[in-house]
């Protein structure tokens, strides 16, 4: 008895691979990108001087050294 495979047939290691990385990547991008989206509609409501105000605050400055520190 002899089995016979397409050569052209793909075979998936793993069965729904693509659906869960189709759900892994939208809900990753959903909540990478509200954030992301809403921090550049908040900054965009700003003028130069209130946004520099914010970027150069006292606490902020320490979360970038703790962030880029860490890192």
């Amino acid at each position: 008895m002899h089995i016979k495979y397409s050569k052209n047939a793909k075979q998936n290691i793993l069965p729904g691979f693509n659906l869960s990385l189709g759900f892994t990547i939208f809900y990753l991008s959903l909540i990478v990108l509200i954030p992301l989206s809403a921090a550049f509609i908040k900054t965009t409501e700003m003028s130069f001087n209130e946004f520099w105000a914010v970027v150069s605050a006292p606490r902020v400055v320490a979360s970038y050294q703790l962030t880029f520190g860490a890192s």
